[in-house]
């Protein structure tokens, strides 16, 4: 028997992470919102443009985020998660490839890609 789920159960996620109005790119996984501004090097403020959810490739919903451009880092580090935050609730991933930061530079990081994939049998 075939699975099958709707694109707006599938979305319902990615609305939640869409409705985040910062991004953080820390150095390592916060465990809390409280723990966000001590691994935070890159910071950057998100607005409802910046996100953008289409079909994946191969099945499922993608999430973009746009990229970014021009961001001074806060601090030196190497940066292997994004977090997305809303103040209340927080979403954080590990980024594809990490990033090594200075701080006083400025950094363009490139968009963000979430996918939430179709079911299949376990």
């Amino acid at each position: 028997m075939a699975y099958f789920i709707s694109d707006a159960f599938l979305d319902a996620t990615l609305n939640d992470i869409s409705g985040c109005t910062n991004l953080n790119y820390c150095v390592g996984q916060p465990a809390t919102i409280a723990d966000i501004a001590a691994a935070s090097k890159l910071q950057r403020t998100l607005t409802g443009a910046d996100y953008v959810i289409t079909d994946g490739a191969a099945g499922g919903r993608l999430l973009t985020v746009a990229s970014s451009t021009s961001i001074t880092a806060t601090g030196d580090g190497t940066l292997d998660h994004a977090v997305f935050d809303d103040g209340v609730s927080m979403f954080a991933i590990p980024l594809p490839q990490s990033l090594d930061v200075i701080a006083n530079q400025s950094y363009a990081p490139s968009e963000i890609k979430i996918l939430q994939e179709d079911p299949s049998a376990a």
